[in-house]
């Protein structure tokens, strides 16, 4: 792939604009043909939550008292909580130069930031679930998604994680479930006992990325329609219309509720409609479902993710409509999958 990686490093910025901005690259993308590496922080905590979500897998009254505005992004995912010891990176390009495979071309732009992450401090690498990993702790959340003829892959490099707070953000109605998403957290997202040099993460990221791309890396600037691009952007992700219901306005989910913690591990969980539980998949089993009642459940803890969901819904713990809103949720794409 002939032609320049423009570099773009905006340093801390409001949390709409740590969105805005890289929508607008995105879509510029599509237009000038141009790739992109940018670089930025949020100035202030926030929570930012995928077009296709329904808002109420957001605990918003949480939301409001710890003073975190939501963000709805153009792409997909569930609710996550973003702040500044997150270190925010997007590659943008046009469609066309990706390969068609999605999962190909995530793969292709996150495995050559590798280097940048061994310059950090820390030793990560693709792993076989599809996420930048260390010892199987999610270092890098990412995510994905086509705006225009563009397409941004995004990324952070978590230097240091508030895991109570992340739980808090989902709505479960629940202290306990609240309180297993928060030990998933920690378990299965990245905290380190030293700080990571995220100087040398972005001076490493740039020839990286440039080097499997076949493109010589420099450092750039906005041009005119990018920075028209990103005050409409401003607008739109500022919309309380477009907070709440997003482009399609996603159905509000039902009694179950399934929480990706990384890509192979899932919390599942029922609090309102009994018979409520949570449970835990991990690469493919359930390792551990608690009844939330004076219910006794069957024992299917260490059983394929499989067939214990069919022991429990011939128990009368799931209905089919559930299970198909599990399947729906990845989690059986995660057997057979380790990091």
């Amino acid at each position: 792939m002939a032609g320049k990686l423009r570099v773009l490093d905006f340093g801390p910025v409001s949390p709409l604009r740590s969105q805005s901005i890289w929508h607008a690259l995105a879509e510029a993308a599509g237009e000038t043909g141009r790739a992109t590496l940018s670089f930025m922080r949020p100035a202030a905590p926030y929570v930012g939550i995928g077009m296709q979500r329904s808002i109420a897998e957001v605990d918003l009254d949480y939301c409001h008292s710890a003073g975190l505005s939501v963000i709805r992004r153009r792409v997909g995912g569930g609710p996550v909580y973003l702040d500044a010891r997150q270190l925010f990176f997007q590659v943008t390009m046009p469609r066309r130069d990706l390969p068609a495979s999605r999962g190909e071309a995530i793969s292709g732009l996150l495995a050559p930031l590798a280097p940048a992450f061994s310059a950090a401090g820390v030793d990560a690498g693709l792993d076989s679930a599809g996420e930048l990993s260390a010892s199987g702790a999610k270092v890098c959340g990412h995510g994905a998604g086509e705006i225009g003829d563009g397409v941004a892959v995004v990324g952070n490099l978590i230097t240091a994680f508030n895991h109570a707070r992340a739980a808090g953000i989902c709505w479960t109605g629940s202290a306990v479930v609240t309180e297993r998403l928060e030990g998933l957290m920690r378990r299965y997202v990245g905290a380190f006992p030293r700080d990571l040099d995220t100087a040398a993460f972005t001076a490493t990221a740039p020839s990286a990325l440039g080097r499997a791309l076949g493109m010589e890396a420099e450092v750039g600037e906005l041009d005119l329609r990018e920075q028209q691009l990103i005050r409409a952007w401003d607008n739109q992700l500022s919309d309380p219309g477009w907070t709440r219901e997003g482009e399609f306005p996603p159905p509000a989910p039902g009694a179950l509720r399934v929480v990706k913690i990384r890509s192979g591990v899932h919390a599942i969980f029922r609090t309102t409609a009994g018979p409520n539980f949570f449970a835990t998949a991990e690469w493919g089993r359930l390792t551990g479902f608690e009844p939330l009642g004076e219910e006794r459940a069957p024992a299917v803890e260490g059983e394929e993710v499989r067939a214990a969901l069919g022991v429990l819904a011939g128990a009368g713990w799931l209905d089919e409509s559930e299970l198909r809103a599990i399947a729906r949720a990845g989690v059986m794409e995660s057997e057979g999958v380790r990091a």
